[in-house]
């Protein structure tokens, strides 16, 4: 095989090896792949050399060297997953606190009216009585 392929075929690989480190995370990746790339890091000056071995001129090897560390940076991690649902866990508990306490309020407020009633009716039928007797 010629060393250009080889070396485009090389260029894929951390490419996809890249996205998939940055995507799932370097624990879930083959040990070769796992090495070639770290969840916090890209080699631009790799890549770009890697490109320019394959053939492809220096100013469009740094310009997607580029454009894939800006794409890998904005993909999310896992530890931003974590980080975020820890945060709403939080969120559902303090809204979670404050729905049951109100809902206790609710409640003596309903027993103290149902307790109104009860005595208002109570009384209504005491004078019915005596005004039918």
């Amino acid at each position: 095989m010629p060393a250009r392929t080889t070396a485009i075929y090389a260029a894929r690989r951390m490419v996809r090896a890249a996205i998939a480190a940055t995507i799932i995370g370097t624990d879930r990746l083959r040990p070769a792949e796992a090495a070639q790339v770290s969840t916090a890091t890209f080699d631009t000056l790799k890549f770009s050399e890697t490109m320019r071995e394959a053939g492809m001129p220096e100013a469009q090897a740094k310009a997607l060297s580029q454009g894939l560390l800006e794409f890998t940076s904005a993909l999310v991690t896992r530890q931003d997953l974590r980080a975020a649902v820890e945060e709403l866990r939080g969120e559902l508990r303090l809204e979670t606190q404050s729905v049951r306490a109100e809902i206790q309020q609710l409640e003596q407020k309903l027993t103290i009216r149902l307790g109104g009633i009860v005595v208002v009716a109570l009384g209504a039928f005491t004078a019915l009585s005596r005004w039918i007797t």
